[in-house]
C-alpha cells in the first residue's frame, strides 16, 4: 500500500480544490479557435508540481468556451518511484461543465495507471446529483442532494467576483469524486501588494470546513483540523500558484510555460515517507501474543473496535490492545451482513469468473467460513504474484484480471472472493509491524490493507499479501473497500505517533 499514499493524498488535495486555475481572462490571452466550430474560444495553462521542493508532475489546465458552455479540463500527471522498481505515473483528468454564468452541469472523471483505468460521470439535476461511478450505461446512477450554494471551477470564482472590497468571503460547496461527497469550504480573499509579481493582486485562503454524504445536506465533520490552502490570483480571480500540505510536507503548483511543466525530472522515492517507527522492537513472540499500543498525535480518525483488537480513548489519542480474541465488537445485524455480502463498484463480488473460482478453489461445499477464506487467501496470494504493481487503486475486478497490484488489491479481491462464497466480507485499512528489511529499514509500521470475514461467530482477519494476521496489525479503519476511506487515513498518517508497544503477559493461574 506504501506506493499509494503519496500519489491518494496529492489526488485527495487536488480533487477538492474547487476554484479555477486558469491564470488570465479570456481579455487577455489571444484565443485559439476551432475550424470546425468558429464560436469554439480556449484558452490552457501549465503548472509544475512539486512536493517538498522536489518535482513529482505536472498540471494541464483548458479552458474552453463553446456556445453557453464552459469546459474545464484540468489534467494532473503524478510520477512516482520505489527503490528497484521503474516509475509509475497516475494520470487524472477531470471536465467541468457550467453554463456561462457558472451554473453547474455535468463533471466527468478518468483516472489512469498502467492497470487500472476509472471513468465517472456526475450530472447536475434539480435538486440532486447524478453519479454514475462507472460509466457504464447499464448502471443506475446514485443520486445525493446537492446542498447550497453549490459551485464548481468558474461558479465559484464568478460567486468570488461579484462581492464588492479589499476582503472578500465565499462559502459554498463542492463535489468530490475521491471522497463521493459534498465538501464545503471557505475562500477568504485580500488584496495585496505582490513584489515582483504585480499581476498577482489577490492571496486567497481555502479552508475546509466539513462535508454532507448526500443523504441529508446536513453539514458533518466540523470541529476537525482545518486543511488550508493558499493561492494567488489576478483581478479576475485566476489563480497562479498554489500551496498547501501534503502528508506534511509543501506541496505545491506553480504556473509556467509548457517546456518547463514537461521538462524530464528523477522521480522522487517516496517509500520512507510514510512509514512509522516503533519504539521497540516487539519480538515474534509478543506477536503471537497481545500487544497493547499507544497512539498519539493529531488524527482525527477513530480506530474501530474489532474482533481482535479493544480500542481505549486516552487523553491524548488511543490505547489499542491487538489479540486474536482482545477485541468486544458485538455481533453484527442482519442488515449489515447483508451489507457484507453486497457486490460493490469496489467488491465487484458478482463478476462472472468469481463463481468458477470458486467452484475450482473450494471444492466441498460443506467446509466452514474460515476454511474457505484461508483457501482463498491462498488462491490470491498465488494469483497476484504475476507484477507487484505500485501505482493506483484497482477494482476487485481489475485486480483479478491483470495479477497485479500490492496489498490493497490483493484485499479487494480476496473480500470480492469471499463474498462471491456467501461470506460476509470487509476491508481493514492501517498498519502491520514488520521485523525484517522493508526498503532498507527495520522495525517499522507499514500502510496495509486486509480482510475481516464473519466466521459465524466473529470478524477474523485475513491475509492473502503478508504471511497472515499478528499482534501486529493495527486496524485505522473498516470499510467496503471505499478509495475515500482509503484516502481519509492516508491523509493522516503522517500525524500519528505509536508512542508505546507492550507486550501483555497472562498472570498464570
Amino acid at each position: 500500500m506504501i506506493k499509494k499514499i503519496l500519489t491518494a493524498v496529492l489526488l485527495s488535495v487536488l480533487a477538492s480544490t474547487g476554484f479555477s486555475a486558469v491564470t488570465e481572462s479570456l481579455s487577455h490571452m489571444s484565443l485559439e479557435s476551432d475550424p470546425q466550430n468558429s464560436g469554439s474560444q480556449e484558452v490552457e495553462q501549465w503548472q509544475r508540481v512539486t512536493l517538498d521542493g522536489e518535482k513529482i508532475g505536472h498540471r494541464h489546465i483548458q479552458r474552453t468556451i463553446v456556445a453557453d458552455t464552459i469546459n474545464t479540463r484540468e489534467t494532473l500527471v503524478i510520477v512516482t518511484r520505489q527503490p528497484g522498481e521503474k516509475p509509475r505515473r497516475t494520470e487524472s483528468v477531470v471536465d467541468y461543465f457550467e453554463t456561462l454564468d457558472g451554473k453547474p452541469l455535468e463533471i466527468l472523471k478518468t483516472v489512469k495507471t498502467k492497470n487500472s483505468r476509472h471513468q465517472m460521470t456526475a450530472r447536475v439535476g434539480k435538486r440532486k446529483l447524478q453519479v454514475v461511478p462507472d460509466n457504464k450505461l447499464t448502471s443506475a446512477p446514485m443520486e445525493y442532494l446537492i446542498p447550497q450554494p453549490f459551485y464548481l471551477r468558474e461558479g465559484a470564482r464568478l460567486a468570488l467576483l461579484k462581492k464588492r472590497g479589499d476582503e472578500r468571503k465565499l462559502e459554498y460547496f463542492t463535489w468530490s469524486f475521491s471522497k463521493f461527497r459534498f465538501e464545503k469550504v471557505r475562500l477568504v480573499a485580500k488584496r495585496i501588494a505582490q513584489a515582483g509579481s504585480p499581476e498577482l493582486t489577490w492571496e486567497i485562503k481555502r479552508t475546509y470546513l466539513g462535508y454532507t454524504d448526500g443523504r441529508s445536506t446536513r453539514l458533518q465533520g466540523k470541529g476537525g483540523r482545518a486543511k488550508v490552502t493558499t493561492l494567488h490570483a489576478d483581478d479576475d480571480f485566476y489563480s497562479q500558484t498554489e500551496q498547501t500540505l501534503s502528508g506534511g510536507q509543501p506541496f505545491a503548483l506553480q504556473t509556467c510555460d509548457k517546456a518547463c511543466a514537461l521538462e524530464d525530472f528523477k522521480p522522487l522515492i517516496h517509500v520512507y515517507r510514510q512509514l512509522i517507527k516503533s519504539p521497540y522492537r516487539i519480538t515474534d513472540t509478543a506477536l503471537a501474543g497481545q500487544v497493547r499500543y499507544t497512539l498519539e498525535g493529531d488524527f482525527t480518525f477513530a480506530p474501530p473496535e474489532t474482533g481482535e483488537q479493544k480500542v481505549t480513548k486516552t487523553e491524548h489519542g488511543y490505547t489499542i490492545d491487538v489479540c486474536n480474541t482482545c477485541g468486544t465488537e458485538p455481533p453484527p445485524t442482519p442488515s449489515a451482513l447483508k451489507a457484507a455480502l453486497a457486490s460493490t463498484y469496489w467488491l465487484t463480488s458478482d463478476f462472472g469468473e468469481f463463481a468458477q473460482v470458486i467452484d475450482k478453489v473450494i471444492p466441498e461445499r460443506n467446509w466452514d467460513n474460515r476454511r474457505v477464506m484461508e483457501r482463498l487467501a491462498s488462491y490470491v496470494h498465488s494469483h497476484m504474484q504475476v507484477e507487484v504493481n505500485f501505482s493506483g487503486y484497482a477494482t476487485a475486478q481489475e485486480a483479478f484480471l491483470s495479477r497485479s497490484g500490492d496489498c490493497t488489491e490483493n484485499a479487494l479481491l480476496l473480500a470480492a472472493l469471499g463474498r462471491a462464497a456467501g461470506i460476509p466480507t470487509r476491508v481493514a485499512v492501517g498498519l502491520a509491524y514488520n521485523n525484517d528489511q522493508f526498503f532498507g529499514r527495520r522495525y517499522v509500521f507499514v500502510p496495509h490493507a486486509w480482510v475481516q470475514a464473519w466466521t459465524g461467530e466473529r470478524w477474523e482477519s485475513f491475509d492473502a499479501g503478508l504471511d497472515g494476521f499478528t499482534s501486529g496489525y493495527i486496524a485505522l479503519t473498516l470499510s467496503n473497500g471505499e478509495q475515500a476511506e482509503f484516502y481519509r487515513v492516508a491523509e493522516q498518517l503522517h500525524l500519528l505517533d505509536i508512542t508505546s508497544a507492550l507486550q501483555v503477559k497472562k498472570r498464570q493461574e
